[in-house]
């Protein structure tokens, strides 16, 4: 029994001895290459976080100002409203009225003059893959 305890003894002292030892004389080599390819993969991860916050920041100001323009048509929508109303009172749907009609033209033009008023331009679309995303080898 003592002879089978120590000869694992000594297969166990064998295989801790073997982890120990570097186990590729190039593994340092193969390790910078490979921090390189992570530092590489970083910086392009880092570009592409830019680009997207720039394209965030651009279609958050971009949705503030279409808000702002919806709401201003929305004013103009009620003076439509209302011209259409003083258009009635003037008798527009009553025969022959060229002032109801006159009423109801100009409002029209305004209405019509308002709609684009204001509204926001947005960005030229990106072209496809310009972020630059990291790939995988």
């Amino acid at each position: 029994m003592r002879s089978t305890i120590t000869q694992a003894l000594l297969a166990g002292a064998a295989l801790l001895s073997l982890t120990g030892r570097p186990q590729d004389p190039g593994g340092g080599d193969r390790l910078a290459e490979r921090v390189d390819a992570l530092e590489r993969d970083l910086a392009a991860a880092r570009t592409t976080l830019e680009a997207l916050t720039v394209e965030i920041t651009s279609s958050a100001n971009l949705t503030r100002r279409t808000a702002a323009w919806a709401r201003a048509q929305a004013v103009a929508a009620a003076a439509m409203a209302g011209t259409l109303d003083a258009a009635e009172g003037a008798g527009f749907a009553k025969g022959m009225n060229y002032t109801s009609r006159e009423i109801l033209l100009a409002g029209w033009r305004r209405r019509l003059a308002a709609l684009g008023d204001g509204l926001p331009a947005a960005p030229a679309p990106a072209r496809p893959g310009a972020t630059g995303g990291a790939r995988r080898p």
